[in-house]
């Protein structure tokens, strides 16, 4: 007879370890070769970059990006702004890459869009863009510094 107290403590206790990482999940063993597992992390990003498959770093991140991941964005932001292994500066890229923080209402990421615009850094200055940009980052509530 299966003693159901004693299989539900062992479940709780893989659950644990599980969760505090030192048990992988079940699941089909993946090699770090692969690189279509579902749920890429900025970590995983990284290593790309780190070994020269950059495109498949840039994908990772911009897709990280699309969906909120602050520290994604800001990479993308940075690169696309300079020249880097993938090509030349692109402003629009750069922005396109911050657009979703900034809209969820990073006020240093509206406030970058609109230097990017002012100072015209990969893009034709726009002082009118610039205001918006500029206007969006005044309107952000902070917390107070005291």
């Amino acid at each position: 007879m299966i003693d159901i107290k004693k299989g539900f403590a062992y479940l709780v206790l893989l659950a644990f370890l599980v969760l505090w990482g030192l048990v992988a999940p079940l699941g089909p063993a993946r090699s770090a070769e692969d690189t279509s597992a579902p749920a890429a992390t900025f970590e995983a990003g990284g290593m790309m970059w780190d070994s020269g498959k950059y495109e498949l770093a840039i994908e990772i991140w911009e897709e990280l990006a699309a969906k909120g991941h602050k520290a994604a964005a800001w990479t993308l932001f940075g690169m696309y702004l300079s020249d880097s292994p993938v090509g030349p500066a692109n402003g629009k890229k750069a922005i396109n890459a911050l657009t979703p923080i900034a809209m969820d209402g990073v006020a240093d990421a509206r406030e970058a869009i609109g230097d990017v615009y002012y100072y015209g850094r990969a893009v034709t200055q726009d002082y009118a863009l610039a205001a918006i940009w500029y206007k969006r980052y005044v309107k952000v509530e902070r917390d107070p510094i005291f």
